[in-house]
């Protein structure tokens, strides 16, 4: 029962760190959160995950998850002071988009990678190869918006932002419906030692 508690607290941890990512919840234009606790919700989450199945794939992610708070701690603390460090047409908006895009899809890809280990670890094998099929179609799509948004951001297009932004958003509520699904199948279909 301990490993159920510890998966179920892991995903929705998991869960509402996307979330709140995801939707960037305001109070008369400020953040409830910061971003880097909304990454570490996810970190936190992700813990959980490791101390049930301790593999490589969760502990990579465990420290990927260290590395996101940290940085996102820093850049925020730097956009205290420097208001418009994120103006559309900057270098450094480019990089900061970029890079945090692409440690965000190479964290949630070791969630997914770990979530199909523990499941080929409970004996689901059926389930993982959804999973592997789904967490292959997911980066793939992620790969194509990272390149568009690359380019939109170089070239300065206020309606690839914009869309872009709403694909973005898709595929984050898609990771969030993994996420979910993933939670529902350790709740519901694993037999526990």
């Amino acid at each position: 029962m301990e490993q159920k508690h510890s998966l179920l607290k892991g995903y929705k941890l998991i869960f509402w760190g996307i979330v709140f990512t995801s939707f960037n919840f305001n109070l008369f234009g400020i953040p409830i959160l910061p971003q880097f606790i909304e990454w570490l919700i996810v970190y936190s989450g992700i813990k959980a995950l490791n101390e049930v199945h301790p593999s490589k794939t969760l502990k990579n992610g465990v420290n990927f998850g260290v590395w996101i708070v940290l940085l996102t701690l820093v850049v925020g603390f730097i956009s205290l002071f420097q208001s418009d460090i994120f103006q559309i047409g900057t270098l450094f908006t480019l990089i900061w988009s970029t890079g945090i895009m692409t440690m965000e899809l190479i964290l949630k890809y070791y969630i997914l990678a770990g979530s199909i280990e523990l499941l080929e670890m409970f004996h689901k094998g059926d389930i993982a190869e959804e999973y592997i099929r789904s967490t292959r179609n997911y980066m793939i799509f992620n790969i194509v918006v990272m390149v568009a948004q690359t380019i939109v951001l170089t070239i300065v297009s206020e309606i690839g932002i914009v869309a872009l932004g709403i694909v973005s958003l898709i595929m984050n509520i898609w990771f969030i419906l993994l996420i979910r699904d993933l939670k529902n199948i350790f709740n519901n279909n694993i037999v526990y030692e």
